[in-house]
């Protein structure tokens, strides 16, 4: 039966993807946020450059897993409130 093999968003693999995915995403950008936030804890600058740097590759290889698996899927720069 051709019907099984539907890909739509009730798909148990496709949605668990595109969820963890968009989660890493909106945690990057959280973090991207907090990190300006004025009396944020962390107050050393080179550790913040350093956080910093590792969610750019982590919110960048998330989108780039994104992009391989549907090539149209949004790019999300900002968090949602």
């Amino acid at each position: 039966n051709v019907d099984r093999f539907q890909l739509n968003s009730a798909t148990n693999g496709l949605s668990a993807a595109f969820q963890s995915t968009y989660e890493m995403i909106m945690r990057t950008n959280t973090l991207f946020e907090k990190l300006d936030e004025k009396g944020s804890k962390i107050t050393n600058e080179k550790l913040k450059t350093y956080i910093r740097g590792e969610a750019y590759f982590f919110r960048a290889y998330a989108n780039f897993l994104a992009w391989n698996w549907w090539e149209t899927a949004p790019l999300v720069t900002q968090r949602f409130t």
